[in-house]
């Protein structure tokens, strides 16, 4: 009898234990849900220059001339890809070629994720 009953809990939690672990969508937390991707506003929306400035204290003009125009501490931008949202990966190619990413919160300031200097802000002269 007594053998009966472990199995039986054994069986019941075994349900129990498998039924927790269930993947479905209706319980997706909201971190977990993409965020979605909106055309951006186009790089005409920020030209002009704007200050960079890093944790470690680096800081630097980066020059918005155009749509496919910018200097990045006085280097010309080889590349602009528009990763929607606001958000531009450009590719400087120097002694080495490295990228960062602008990241638009507004007409006057951001964020900047550089290969080299880490995280930054940005904002508007």
């Amino acid at each position: 009898m007594n053998k009966k009953i472990i199995i039986l809990f054994s069986i019941i939690f075994s349900f129990f234990v498998l039924s927790c672990n269930n993947s479905s969508d209706a319980y997706t937390s909201a971190s977990q849900i993409p965020e979605e991707v909106k055309e951006s506003r186009g790089l005409s929306n920020y030209i002009g220059d704007w200050n960079v400035k890093f944790a470690n204290n680096d800081s630097f003009v980066i020059k918005i001339n155009s749509e496919d125009d910018i200097v990045y501490n006085n280097l010309k931008v080889s590349s602009i890809k528009d990763l929607g949202n606001d958000n531009y990966k450009i590719t400087i190619e120097a002694d080495k070629v490295f990228s960062s990413v602008l990241k638009f919160k507004s007409n006057k300031d951001g964020t900047i994720e550089d290969d080299n200097s880490g995280i930054g802000i940005i904002s508007k002269k």
